[in-house]
C-alpha cells in the first residue's frame, strides 16, 4: 500500500508499507538522499522526526548518501540532523559515493551520522530474539573483486540483504536472501512519457520500483528521496518504506 504523507508543502513523500513473514520486527527503507550544498535543511528535519514516530527496530539505508560533486561544505550540517534519527541505522555505499561523492568522503559521512557502514560485509543483530544477519553489498560500479565475490550468507539466520542497485538480485545466487533491499533507480524520476526510458541508470536491471520476487530473494525498490541530474521528479514520488516482519504484519 502507498500512502502519501505531505512532510513539507512543496516537497511530498510517500510511505511504501509492505509486509513480510518472518521474526516480528519494524524496519524504516531509506535511499539516495544525494546530499549536496543547498540542501533543504527543514526538510531533512522533518524526514528524520518523521522516521522517529515510526519507532522502527531498525533503519536500512541502501546508498547515494551523496552527489557527485567536488565538494560538499555543509556535509556537517546533514550530519547533525541525521545522527538525530534513534534507531540504529544500517547502510551501503550508491554509485555516487563511490564515484567520488562528496570529495571521496561520502562513507566517511555516514559514520559521522552514526550509520553502521556495511561494503560486502554484514552484522548480525538480533530482532525478536532471532539473528538477522544484514549483509551489504558494494555498488556494481566498483570493477574490484569484491562485486566479483559477494560475501556469503551465514546459515541458521533471517538474511536481509541492502544492495543500491537491483541489478544485484540477478547476479546473485537462488535464494540468497529472505530479503533484498534496494534504490538507485528514483521510480524514473521523471516519468511522463515515457521519459524514464532515457533516464532509468545503469544497473537498474528490469526494476523500476515496488516489489520483486526474484530468484535471490524477494526484492523491494525504493523510488528514494533525492534526485540526480535535474533536481526535479515527475511522476515519481520521492517515498520512504515501512517494513513490517511477523505473524502481525
Amino acid at each position: 500500500m502507498l500512502e502519501f504523507v505531505r512532510i513539507q508543502k512543496v516537497f511530498p513523500v510517500a510511505v511504501r508499507r509492505v509486509s513480510l513473514p518472518g521474526p516480528r520486527f519494524r524496519a524504516v527503507h531509506l535511499s539516495d538522499f544525494h546530499l549536496e550544498d543547498g540542501f533543504d535543511e527543514r526538510w531533512l528535519r522533518r524526514l528524520v522526526a518523521r522516521v522517529n514516530r515510526e519507532e522502527p527496530d531498525v533503519v536500512f539505508f541502501t546508498g547515494d548518501f551523496t552527489c557527485k560533486t567536488p565538494e560538499f561544505k555543509t556535509a556537517i550540517r546533514a550530519c547533525r540532523i541525521l545522527s538525530g534519527i534513534e534507531a540504529s541505522v544500517i547502510a551501503v555505499e550508491g554509485n555516487h559515493d563511490y564515484l567520488d561523492g562528496a570529495a571521496g568522503r561520502a562513507e566517511d559521512l555516514m559514520w559521522e551520522c552514526g550509520f553502521y557502514v556495511l561494503k560486502n560485509s554484514w552484522i548480525t543483530v538480533e530482532l525478536d530474539g532471532a539473528p538477522v544477519q544484514v549483509i551489504g553489498l558494494p555498488s556494481l560500479y566498483r570493477t574490484d573483486d569484491t562485486v566479483l565475490r559477494p560475501v556469503e550468507p551465514e546459515e541458521g539466520c533471517y538474511h536481509v540483504c541492502l544492495a543500491h542497485e537491483p541489478a544485484w538480485a540477478d547476479r546473485l545466487p537462488k535464494g540468497y536472501a529472505d530479503v533484498i533491499l534496494a534504490g538507485h533507480t528514483h521510480g524514473g524520476q521523471i516519468t511522463m512519457g515515457g521519459a524514464e526510458k532515457l533516464w532509468m541508470p545503469r544497473f537498474s536491471g528490469a526494476y523500476k520500483q515496488g516489489v520483486y520476487e526474484t530468484r535471490a530473494g524477494t526484492m523491494i525498490v525504493s523510488a528514494g528521496l533525492g534526485e540526480s541530474g535535474p533536481r526535479v521528479r515527475l511522476g515519481a514520488p520521492r517515498e520512504y518504506g515501512l517494513l513490517t516482519w511477523g505473524s502481525d504484519a
